[in-house]
């Protein structure tokens, strides 16, 4: 199997396990000469073909024309500058690394595991999707840590291995881990257990996330704020709890691909198409476990202007790929 099928195979296996959506996340390998190869911006993995993979150079991030690589390359960069030994690296925005991610802690003390033998993941930083920053805070916490991965602050997790089946290890214990750690804290409401649980059609065929974690929120509280890059993207800095279900809001949710939370009922994730509302579903549902954690650790939601632009971003470019 060729590099390129080898990340092909992995994004999906990723899609199918719920660590990725959409594309949200990407994957990489190390590749001869000095290059890697990465998954290109904003390709839905289902139906990515070897021609959606970008090669990069590690020492300027420059790459032939064809397919734009992933923003996120420059992580990508510094895992294989940093660490001799990573073969494959994987970027994901899995559910419980995530609502850590969300904390604002520096560090999560577990019990050791094959991907982290001293029991300690790092939380870099947070900085911009796609930005130097990101990647310099990236490359710190890679230094540091003695495991195969880190958590990126509010945004999602950075695993890696020799190959490609140790950098699957890596995600999926790391997502065991930290739901070990939110379930400490005692909240049943966090465990993610099956993939689309929660999942409901009401009489009109719309589609409901009523998960425990999002009737939680609706019930709760009177907005929901992001505490993570990709809702803001998909709802800008937050989405207020609305007390009824009305047409209105129904048909402009609809129209802007947002959720509409309802206080009670959970997120009405209606949209165009059948992928928009699985993102929405998935999202939603994700950004409420990291309110919850964010909001029992004491940290304050992302910046309100950087939510903004973030959602500007996405409607004007990025969610124009998928059209």
């Amino acid at each position: 199997m060729t590099e390129k099928n080898e990340i092909i195979k992995t994004a999906r296996k990723l899609a199918d396990d719920g660590l990725i959506v959409r594309s949200w996340g990407n994957v990489s390998c190390r590749a001869g000469g000095g290059s890697f190869f990465i998954t290109a911006s904003g390709r839905d993995y289902r139906s990515m073909g070897e021609d959606d993979i970008a090669e990069v150079s590690v020492s300027d991030l420059s790459f032939r024309e064809g397919a734009v690589p992933s923003s996120e390359m420059r992580v990508h960069r510094e895992v294989y500058r940093i660490k001799e030994d990573a073969g494959f690296v994987i970027h994901t925005h899995q559910s419980n690394a995530s609502a850590v991610s969300a904390m604002g802690i520096r560090e999560v003390m577990l019990k050791q595991g094959r991907a982290f033998p001293s029991g300690k993941i790092i939380c870099a930083d947070y900085g911009p999707s796609g930005s130097a920053e990101l990647a310099e805070a990236c490359a710190s916490a890679a230094a540091e840590t003695e495991g195969r991965a880190v958590i990126m602050r509010n945004h999602g997790a950075l695993c890696w291995g020799r190959d490609a089946a140790e950098a699957l290890e890596a995600a999926q214990e790391l997502e065991k881990l930290c739901g070990d750690h939110l379930e400490l804290m005692g909240i049943e409401q966090w465990k993610k257990e099956e993939k689309n649980t929660g999942a409901y059609r009401d009489e009109e065929g719309r589609l409901w996330n009523r998960h425990p974690v999002v009737l939680k929120i609706t019930e709760e509280r009177d907005r929901l704020c992001a505490y993570l890059d990709d809702f803001a993207q998909i709802a800008g800095a937050f989405a207020d709890i609305k007390t009824d279900l009305k047409e209105d809001d129904i048909k402009t949710a609809e129209e802007q691909s947002v959720p509409l939370l309802i206080k009670g009922m959970g997120a009405l994730c209606q949209a165009a198409r059948p992928e928009d509302e699985e993102a929405l579903f998935a999202v939603t549902e994700k950004n409420c476990r990291a309110a919850l954690a964010g909001w029992a650790a004491g940290a304050k939601p992302l910046d309100s202007r950087s939510c903004i632009l973030m959602r500007e971003k996405y409607v004007n470019s990025y969610s124009r790929l998928f059209k």
